[in-house]
């Protein structure tokens, strides 16, 4: 091994772990990583295993304490990474560069320790593949050095990425799905997509409030944009049909008509005359056809609605476009391929879960920053959707999805495995 570097007490960059709440692991990461430390000073070679282990179980203690695991049930490193996809696609969707930055950084230390020891142990000599032995002598050589670098690259981030779990967490979980602005997890101002925008009629607001519960989001329209439209980027232009887009709330996929029993006039007088129904305030949000309700429809299982699921994402990546705007297109007949919106209630519960797989939790979570939005697959909160039904949309996303993570540096794409071990890349812009 080369010339050591001076000690240097990593405790020293991470306040050492008092930001960790449980005591447990705070007693744990304090004696860890001090010995993290101890090895990097001692010439004896203890093999990558030995630093990898101990890095891994650094960062799995502070992910377990952030998200409030016990330390008798804490989840294994695998699943902290996928926290990590989780976090890391939060940080994309909002525009957070500082906070992305810091985020791969933290990754690349990481996986440094990963991709030496896998290389040390799988690597062999084959025609196939290079000579990894120059590689692995040259770690070795200067390890100390190499791991130093890595460690002081996770150590010195631990503390924000520690607060920034916290506050993605509460953020996920306020009931009114806003947040106060914090360090790395600030929502920054809704970006332009003029090519995302379809022209709307003016629409009228809901007489009835509910209570209001970060992928691309697309920001509310401006004027121009509504009176300029322009196709999606995503969708051919020689197949472009210029849809009148309706929204389909959730509200209207659940929601179970009721009806008044009608009134029974006095013995000896005429029937009363039945007066017209008044017209819903949100009519302009419906398709103009008789829409059957899910509940109209026969139960599907499980196993059929994920295979749909999957099918509506596999189709959508044949043709390198995003996942379907939660919205009803107006056409009863639609003879547009690659139209970006749905055409029943059936295909609407579909791209509901497709675009919360996308978006992740953060979908119809953060209030949209216009109060006349009049953008139909506007992927923010309105109060005019029922948060009930988009919870139940993310819920049953959650349950058919083992995980999913970003599977390119520029973060376009997106790998998704459901729980039965199929796969799909999903664009992401």
């Amino acid at each position: 091994m080369s010339a050591l570097p001076p000690r240097i007490d990593f405790l020293l960059h991470c306040n050492f772990g008092d930001f960790l709440e449980t005591r447990e692991f705070k007693l744990k990461f304090r004696t860890v990583l001090g010995k993290f430390g101890d090895e990097l000073t001692e010439d004896a070679w203890n093999g990558f295993g030995v630093f990898r282990s101990k890095m891994e179980m650094v960062v799995g203690l502070v992910v377990n304490d952030a998200l409030g695991r016990s330390p008798d049930n804490p989840m294994s490193f695998k699943d902290a990474i996928a926290q990590f996809d989780n976090l890391n696609r939060h940080f994309r969707v909002t525009k957070n560069e500082t906070a992305d930055t810091f985020l791969r950084s933290v990754r690349w230390g990481i996986s440094g320790f990963q991709i030496f020891k896998n290389m040390d142990t799988h690597g062999h000599q084959s025609d196939q593949y290079p000579n990894h032995v120059p590689i692995v002598d040259c770690v070795k050589k200067y390890w100390s050095t190499i791991a130093y670098v890595q460690m002081q690259t996770i150590v010195c981030c631990l503390e924000w990425l520690h607060d920034a779990f916290v506050r993605w967490q509460r953020l996920d979980s306020a009931p009114n799905g806003r947040s106060s602005t914090y360090p790395g997890i600030e929502r920054s101002p809704s970006p332009t997509h003029d090519s995302d925008r379809q022209a709307s009629p003016p629409v009228t607001p809901p007489a009835h409030r509910y209570p209001t519960t970060a992928a691309p989001l697309p920001s509310p329209p401006s004027k121009h944009e509504i009176s300029s439209p322009r196709p999606p980027p995503d969708m051919p232009v020689s197949l472009h049909v210029s849809p009148v887009v309706v929204a389909a709330t959730a509200q209207d996929m659940l929601a179970v008509p009721r009806q008044q029993p009608p009134l029974l006039p006095p013995a000896g007088f005429p029937p009363l005359p039945v007066a017209a129904p008044a017209p819903s305030p949100i009519a302009v949000y419906r398709a103009p056809v008789n829409v059957v309700t899910p509940m109209q429809t026969p139960p599907i299982s499980k196993t059929k609605f994920t295979t749909d699921v999957y099918n509506e994402l596999v189709r959508r990546d044949k043709l390198g476009v995003k996942p379907r705007y939660f919205a009803k297109c107006k056409y009863t007949v639609c003879k547009n391929q690659s139209c970006n919106y749905g055409h029943s209630n059936q295909e609407l519960k579909i791209i509901g879960v497709t675009r919360a797989i996308s978006i992740g939790d953060v979908w119809k979570t953060v209030e949209c920053n216009n109060p006349n939005c009049q953008f139909p697959g506007c992927d923010y909160l309105h109060e005019s959707d029922k948060r009930s039904a988009i919870d139940s949309l993310k819920v049953q996303a959650r349950d058919i999805v083992d995980h999913a993570r970003v599977s390119d540096d520029a973060g376009d794409a997106l790998m998704v495995t459901f729980c039965d071990g199929r796969t799909v890349n999903v664009k992401m812009k």
